[in-house]
């Protein structure tokens, strides 16, 4: 009788261990206030971000100094006073006022960030904005990256090279006769290159009258006639954009 009662004992105290262990795992699995405020925090800043670099700038946002997207003129900026405008005319009008938000850049690959803008900040634009904010208790970013051209992009209206029936300054040795020429065998053949054709550069001759100068351009690589760079370097950043509250 005592061993079946000590029995049943361990199997109600075991039964309530599983209980009370099951229990814990459920309420520890439910999805708590926090987990909501950081998924729309990453929708935003994610759907802010792409917002701002598939929209073209232009004056109803604020100062656009180059050809582009928002995202792009904002990077581009250096008027302090311009870019803060542009970035409360779109970012600040896309995050609601219970949000922080912080607009970073970095030109070295991550390693460093520059602020554009802090809700958080000190200066009077950022303490009088409606998204100021000290505390951050939840903080979630997301990065794009803006790509550009650290130069001008130089090109012609209309390309001056020729490939169909090329037939430059290019000369080859050969038997003329093989292919189809009319010399002796130790003659050259002139078999054309692949970039050639002309360009045509006006000259004032002084007297009121100009010339037309045809110059055969040959195998010249395409920045001696362009000026610059046919295609100059490359100018990668990458921006963030942390909301918080």
């Amino acid at each position: 009788m005592r061993a079946f009662i000590f029995s049943l004992d361990a199997f109600v105290a075991f039964t309530l261990a599983l209980v009370a262990i099951y229990t814990l795992i459920f309420f520890s699995s439910v999805p708590s206030a926090y987990y909501f405020l950081l998924t729309q925090g990453h929708y935003l800043s994610r759907d802010v971000l792409l917002s701002l670099s598939t929209t073209h700038c232009s004056d109803d946002y604020g100062e656009c100094k180059a050809t582009g997207t928002l995202l792009d003129n904002i990077v581009a900026q250096d008027n302090l006073a311009h870019r803060t405008n542009l970035i409360n005319n779109t970012v600040g009008s896309m995050v609601p006022v219970q949000f922080g938000y912080i607009l970073e850049m970095s030109d070295d690959r991550g390693q460093n960030w520059a602020v554009l803008y802090d809700t958080g900040g000190s200066t009077p634009e950022e303490l009088a904005d409606a998204h100021a904010k000290k505390s951050r208790k939840l903080a979630v970013a997301t990065q794009v990256m803006t790509f550009g051209y650290g130069g001008k992009v130089y090109k012609l209206m209309n390309s001056p090279y020729q490939y169909d029936s090329c037939r430059g300054d290019g000369v080859m040795g050969g038997d003329s006769e093989s292919w189809g020429g009319s010399g002796s065998g130790g003659s050259t053949v002139d078999f054309g290159i692949i970039t050639c054709g002309t360009t045509t550069t006006i000259v004032d001759n002084g007297d009121g009258t100009t010339t037309e100068i045809n110059q055969n351009i040959g195998n010249t690589p395409p920045g001696d006639i362009l000026g610059g760079d046919l295609v100059p370097s490359s100018d990668v950043r990458i921006v963030k954009l942390t909301i918080f509250i």
